[in-house]
């Protein structure tokens, strides 16, 4: 009950745009509950929460986390790996932002709703760094790709192909 409890707990307080409070409680849920996956998700949620401060090397740091325990292996790594990408992003590296996404959508593309969002993030990264052929040839990939079909982003990356190729 008491993991529960910590998860929601911090839940509230990220809800109330209290992230900083939510990372204490998170901390201790990864540490009495080492051994459950739970504290996979508290580890993940400690990088979003530090993220949300726009603090991106402790968030790196939280993410990185994810990575020490293999049983924590698959959608979970995908998403770190992502939100690594973007706190690269959003700190003006978009080439470490790309090697990120690219990671995700070559190491699981067994999870979709991931590697969708890296895959159009990816071309985004490309275009910032001035290569606009392989933003198009990324973009291209994406859409011939049947796995990702029913993703929402499918809808972006046919709009963002179509202006860099110049098509109304």
């Amino acid at each position: 009950l008491a993991m529960y409890s910590l998860q929601g707990l911090a839940d509230m307080e990220i809800r109330d745009g209290k992230a900083a409070a939510a990372i204490p409680l998170l901390q201790e849920l990864m540490q009495r509950f080492a051994s459950m996956p739970e504290a996979g998700v508290a580890a993940k949620r400690i990088g979003d929460a530090y993220r949300d401060l726009k603090q991106y090397s402790q968030a790196t740091v939280a993410y990185n986390v994810v990575f020490a325990n293999r049983e924590w292996r698959g959608p979970l790594w995908a998403e770190a790996l992502y939100w690594i990408g973007i706190c690269n992003l959003e700190q003006s590296r978009p080439d470490e932002a790309f090697a990120y996404f690219q990671r995700v959508y070559v190491m699981y593309d067994a999870y979709p709703e991931w590697a969708a969002k890296a895959y159009v993030k990816s071309a985004f990264c490309l275009e910032k760094l001035e290569k606009r052929a392989q933003a198009i040839t990324t973009y291209r990939e994406f859409l011939a790709s049947p796995q990702f079909a029913a993703q929402p982003e499918i809808a972006e990356a046919r709009k963002e192909l179509a202006r860099l190729e110049g098509k109304p």
